[in-house]
């Protein structure tokens, strides 16, 4: 069977961007809704129970961490967006990943669900893994700003919550 997904970015040129970057990184993918707001993806999530969601943040209606909120568990999501910002709130929404945009093939590869499992690239070296470690330490606004550092250089959410110790779903 194939994996079912749903993409919400309310952008066209990025929501088409993602989409043929799904098509060349996880071909067996079935795409079973493209929506350009939050309230659509919510309503579509509702018709069409994908398994995987690729969310933007910024979105009118509803936000991306909103729809997350709604989603739950029921399905794996993955946050595409320009805003490093938000990545302390999406792993409070329990975000498989959050890919930074414009979305590079590797890095959604490695945002691929089933993959999350993944080690640490090899470019990220042992030094991010130490500066992880040590994010312990920080209050949550200097954790929410770490986050979204790491976000940005493309350390995957998996790799964050098992550099912190912390089981999925259970963010600080």
């Amino acid at each position: 069977m194939k994996p079912t997904v749903l993409i919400a970015d309310d952008e066209e040129a990025p929501r088409a961007q993602l989409l043929a970057a799904l098509h060349r990184v996880w071909p067996e993918a079935d795409l079973v809704a493209e929506c350009v707001n939050g309230v659509d993806a919510w309503d579509a999530f509702l018709e069409h129970d994908p398994a995987v969601c690729f969310l933007d943040i910024r979105m009118p209606g509803l936000s991306g961490i909103e729809v997350a909120q709604r989603i739950d568990a029921r399905a794996q999501v993955v946050f595409v967006t320009a805003h490093g910002d938000h990545a302390l709130a999406a792993f409070d929404a329990g975000a498989l990943d959050y890919v930074m945009k414009p979305v590079d093939d590797n890095r959604l590869a490695q945002a691929e669900p089933n993959q999350s499992s993944k080690s640490l690239p090899s470019s990220a070296g042992s030094a991010r893994v130490e500066v992880l470690s040590a994010i312990h330490s920080l209050n949550r606004t200097s954790m929410g700003a770490a986050v979204g550092l790491f976000v940005a250089l493309g350390v995957t959410m998996e790799n964050v919550r098992r550099a912190l110790a912390v089981p999925s779903g259970k963010e600080p």
